[in-house]
C-alpha cells in the first residue's frame, strides 16, 4: 500500500470518526449565532474570522466518503463551517423528512450563516417552515429573530425574541435573548 492510500485511508478514518462523535448532540464551541436544533447552550465564541469555508476540492476529497443520513451529514459539515456543502445535504434531507421541524431549522441555519445571495430570505422561509411543522420549536422562534435583526426588522425581531421567552425564560439561549431584547429597547 503506497504513502498517499495510507494517509488517504487515516484521513477518511479520522473524519468518520468526527462524524461518529460530531452525532452526539453536544458542540464543543459555538462559533455561530444560531441556534441548531438539538444543541444544548455553551457561550458564543467570537472569532476574528469565519473558520474555514470549507468548501474546498480538498475537503471534498476528503469528505466524499462520509456515511449517515443526509440530516447527520449536513449538521457535521454545517458544524465545520462548510455551509455550501451543509445547505447541499440538508436540500436532500428536506426532502427525505419534509415534516421535519429540526430539518428545516437546520437548513435555515445553513442558509443564515452562508452568507450567499437571498441567503437571510431562504433562512427566514426555512425558520417559517420549522415553525409550521411545530409552532412551539424553540430553535426556530429563536432564529427567526436573527433573521429579522440581521434584516433591519426590529420590532419583529423584538416580537419573536418575546414569543421565544414565552417557551424558554431560564436557559443561556434566553439570556441571550433578554441581552438582546435590552439593547433594542434602548
Amino acid at each position: 500500500m503506497s504513502m498517499a492510500a495510507v494517509l488517504t485511508a487515516a484521513g477518511i478514518g479520522l473524519l468518520s470518526m468526527r462524524l461518529e462523535r460530531s452525532s452526539d448532540p453536544a458542540w464543543p464551541e459555538r462559533t455561530f449565532e444560531a441556534r441548531v436544533s438539538g444543541q444544548p447552550y455553551s457561550q458564543l465564541l467570537r472569532t476574528r474570522a469565519r473558520f474555514g469555508s470549507g468548501d474546498s476540492q480538498s475537503q471534498d476529497e476528503r469528505t466524499d466518503n462520509l456515511t449517515g443520513s443526509s440530516f447527520e451529514v449536513g449538521r457535521w459539515y454545517l458544524r465545520e463551517g462548510s455551509f455550501v456543502r451543509a445547505v447541499e445535504r440538508l436540500l436532500l434531507a428536506e426532502k427525505e423528512h419534509p415534516d421535519s421541524a429540526e430539518v428545516h431549522n437546520d437548513l435555515g441555519v445553513a442558509y443564515l450563516e452562508s452568507g450567499g445571495e437571498g441567503s437571510l430570505e431562504k433562512a427566514l422561509g426555512e425558520f417559517e417552515e420549522a415553525l409550521q411543522r411545530n409552532p412551539k420549536y424553540e430553535p426556530a422562534l429563536f432564529n427567526l429573530a436573527l433573521v429579522y435583526e440581521r434584516l433591519g426588522q426590529f420590532p419583529q425581531a423584538e416580537q419573536h425574541l418575546k414569543l421565544y421567552l414565552q417557551l424558554d425564560s431560564t436557559s443561556g439561549w434566553a439570556d441571550e435573548a433578554r441581552a438582546k431584547l435590552q439593547v433594542f429597547s434602548r
